[in-house]
């Protein structure tokens, strides 16, 4: 393997490490589940999960107790000034809101559909 001096493991370690890991993938109850393909049926939890980003640092906009949504750069890091939260149910509505009275125009449509 390429740089011995950098190894957190020896190679018997590694070798065992792997054998074990096959197994695993190997094992029926591994197999079972990825041949479901269960990632193909999962939904988001919500309408805007991972679709909306801070307008102060461009971060991710996280759920922040059952019905809030804020900076998790601000939140979870510190990294961003926007501490304020929005009720996800608010933003829900005026985004759909929006999208029936404003880009339903035929013109749009079209476009989007490009």
């Amino acid at each position: 393997m390429g740089l011995p001096d950098l190894r957190i493991v020896d190679d018997a370690l590694r070798h065992k490490a792997s054998k074990r890991l096959e197994q695993v993938e190997d094992s029926p109850r591994v197999r079972k589940i990825r041949d479901s393909k269960f990632w193909e049926r999962r939904n988001p939890g919500y309408l805007l999960t991972g679709l909306v980003r801070c307008g102060c640092c461009g971060g991710i906009i996280t759920s922040v107790g059952g019905e809030y949504l804020a900076c998790a750069s601000a939140r979870k890091m510190g990294a961003c000034s926007n501490r304020r939260g929005l009720r996800r149910k608010v933003l829900e509505d005026f985004i759909l809101d929006n999208l029936k009275h404003h880009l339903m125009a035929p013109e749009l449509v079209q476009e989007f559909n490009r």
